[in-house]
């Protein structure tokens, strides 16, 4: 699901569009009132994409966006109850992805979301594998149209297993695809990964068995 960080110091917007945005959008919401809770919600969860006032009670949403850059590359749309043309331009200036002034309409406000996060190519993309939609971006896989509940660890193994199906793949080998940096050569986490799948994927006619003792693995369509 498309997470989207609000911040802004007016506590009333914030409710009002977390609501509009989870209702009418159907995005995953985090709300931030200052720039310093802003920090807190980035180190947790990186967002796809900021809704950041210009003017917070602890900085300029301007400063604070010219030092995330730096970083993250996270889209940025800005948020601003003055109209004045020079804040527009150094916001676009510094690489923003979009201005927007208050008061604004909410579906202004949705349309340049979406447009936001087409250009940054983060809306869910479906690829379809047999009975499988695998929703990219957002960590859902549908089986018959039914969500499978799996964490993001679980949904690229899957992912990467649906693309080998019926072929035999080591640990290993998962390991190198989904776990892109070495976590102290610890590969048992591919193993717990695996015990959850087996066991969201019952019933559904797909079985994921060991092959070749318990290093190697194979996704197939049960007989």
């Amino acid at each position: 699901m498309i997470n989207i960080l609000l911040v802004d110091d007016e506590k009333e917007i914030l409710a009002l569009n977390k609501e509009m945005l989870e209702r009418r959008g159907g995005y995953s919401v985090s709300l931030a009132a200052d720039l310093a809770e802003a920090r807190l919600a980035i180190a947790r969860s990186q967002p796809d994409v900021i809704i950041l006032d210009i003017m917070l009670p602890d900085g300029s949403g301007l400063d604070f966006y010219a030092e995330l850059k730096q970083t993250r590359d996270i889209p940025v749309l800005f948020l601003s109850g003055r109209s004045g043309q020079q804040d527009k331009n150094v916001g676009l200036s510094l690489g923003a992805d979009d201005y927007i002034t208050k008061p604004y309409d909410n579906d202004e406000l949705l349309m340049r979301i979406e447009a936001v996060l087409r250009r940054a190519n983060r809306l869910p993309r479906t690829v379809k594998i047999g009975p499988f939609d695998i929703v990219m971006n957002s960590n859902r896989v549908l089986f018959n149209n039914a969500e499978l509940p799996m964490q993001k660890r679980e949904f690229d193994v899957l992912y990467f297993l649906l693309q080998n199906l019926g072929r035999t793949v080591s640990m290993e080998e998962i390991y190198q695809e989904v776990w892109t940096r070495q976590t102290h050569g610890d590969i048992r986490a591919v193993r717990q990964a695996i015990n959850k799948l087996q066991n969201t994927l019952k019933g559904t006619g797909y079985e994921l068995a060991s092959a070749y003792g318990k290093g190697s693995y194979v996704l197939r369509q049960e007989e």
